[in-house]
This record gives C-alpha cells, sequence and structure tokens, in this order.
C-alpha cells in the first residue's frame, strides 16, 4: 500500500496536535478522485498525534469501503467495545419504511471497530438489515456530532461525491469544517466551485482543496 501521508502534511494545520473533539468532513464533486483513499491516510496520519484517537465515518453506507480497506491490518474484537457511534442511540442517519415513516432503531444499523495496532476507528453500516422499500437519510444531527467531540480526538467522514449523492453536506454545517478533494485533471472542474459554493451556503466551513495525484500539490487554504 503506498502511502501518501507525505503530502498531506498541510492539512495537519487543521488539527493541532493538542486539540480534541474536531469534525472534518472530506469530499469530492466527482467519483474516482481518490477522496477515500485521502481520507484514510489522513485518519491514519493522525491517529498517532491525538490521545483520544481518530473515527473514519463512511458516509457511502452500501459499500463501507473504509472497512475493507483497514480490513487488511485486522480489527481488535469485540466490536463497539471502545467507542459507540450511537450514544445513549442518538444518530445521524434514520431509517424510513415505504410509507414514510421513521423506523424504530436505527442504532442498529451502524457498528465501530478498532483498527488493530493503531488508535483509529473504523464505521460498519449494515446495510444487509434493510428490508426491501427501506431506505436511509442523513440528517444534521448537532447534538451527535457533540457528543462524538467526546469521544475522539477527531472525527473523519468520507461522503460520496456531489454528482452521485448530496448526503455530506447534510452534515457540513455541524462540522468543524470541509475538504474537498480532486484530482490533477479536475482542478479547473467548475464543480468544483458548486461543491465549494453548496458548503458555504449551508453555512459550512470549506477549509481548501487537496489534489490527488502522484506527487500531490500542498493543501491549499479557500480564498
Amino acid at each position: 500500500m503506498i502511502s501518501m501521508q507525505n503530502n498531506l502534511e498541510g492539512l495537519k494545520s487543521l488539527v493541532p496536535d493538542a486539540a480534541t473533539g474536531q469534525c472534518l468532513l472530506f469530499m469530492a464533486a466527482r467519483d474516482g478522485v481518490g477522496t477515500s483513499t485521502v481520507a484514510r491516510e489522513y485518519a491514519q496520519m493522525m491517529a498517532p498525534r491525538l490521545e483520544k484517537g481518530v473515527l473514519l465515518v463512511d458516509l457511502d453506507f452500501f459499500l463501507n469501503g473504509q472497512f475493507e480497506a483497514l480490513s487488511t491490518y485486522g480489527y481488535d474484537e469485540p466490536k463497539d467495545e471502545h467507542l459507540s457511534v450511537a450514544p445513549d442511540d442518538q444518530t445521524f442517519w434514520r431509517l424510513i419504511g415505504e410509507e414514510g415513516s421513521f423506523l424504530d432503531n436505527p442504532q442498529a444499523l451502524m457498528s465501530c471497530h478498532k483498527v488493530r495496532g493503531q488508535n483509529l476507528y473504523v464505521s460498519c453500516f449494515h446495510h444487509e438489515a434493510i428490508e426491501k422499500g427501506q431506505r436511509v437519510q442523513v440528517v444534521h444531527a448537532p447534538d451527535y456530532w457533540a457528543e462524538m467531540r467526546k469521544q475522539v480526538g477527531l472525527v473523519i467522514v468520507d461522503a460520496p461525491a456531489l454528482e452521485r449523492s448530496r448526503a455530506g453536506l447534510a452534515l457540513v454545517r455541524a462540522f468543524d469544517g470541509a475538504v474537498i478533494v480532486v484530482d490533477d485533471e479536475g482542478k479547473h472542474d467548475p464543480m468544483v466551485a458548486t461543491l465549494r459554493d453548496d458548503i458555504r451556503a449551508r453555512e459550512g466551513d470549506c477549509k481548501g482543496v487537496v489534489v490527488n495525484r502522484f506527487e500531490t500539490e500542498p493543501f491549499r487554504q479557500a480564498g
């Protein structure tokens, strides 16, 4: 596995080593630019620097790509022993039935797993428990994120690209900042400016842009 952590040093300033209770969202305008890789590498870079560790939440509920990628290290068992992703049964997602009603026990849909040998936790969404006609909705839930800030030093949310889902935008107002990821060919894509404007329109703080390529450009503060 090739590490890009040296190229993410500019992002380190977003979370000082002594800080606790930060929430950052990583999102792209388009699929295929490596947002999940950037979010995961940043999580692994920050985990040993923060006493309470890092929680990596994968907002692509039906793929669980982060859980699969980090499984190469193995997980400590039992799950949820060290950290709860549904504190006091709070969630940032709702399970909605076929007739539009909110269903009970949505917290059972997500578990938390500690990566073996690292101060890092990752979410796993149990989409197999969702029945036909049911759907999941991501909600703002500021009280939920306030509670998570008490449990870990940093929460990183890896959101699907804007062209596929607007779920990440539902969270930005409750977060400390958002980072946009692009590849080298997409630096001037107008959808990047659209995503930045959408973040700001929802009272989110767009911290800047990461260009994901083999020789990654330094992190650029948003203008």
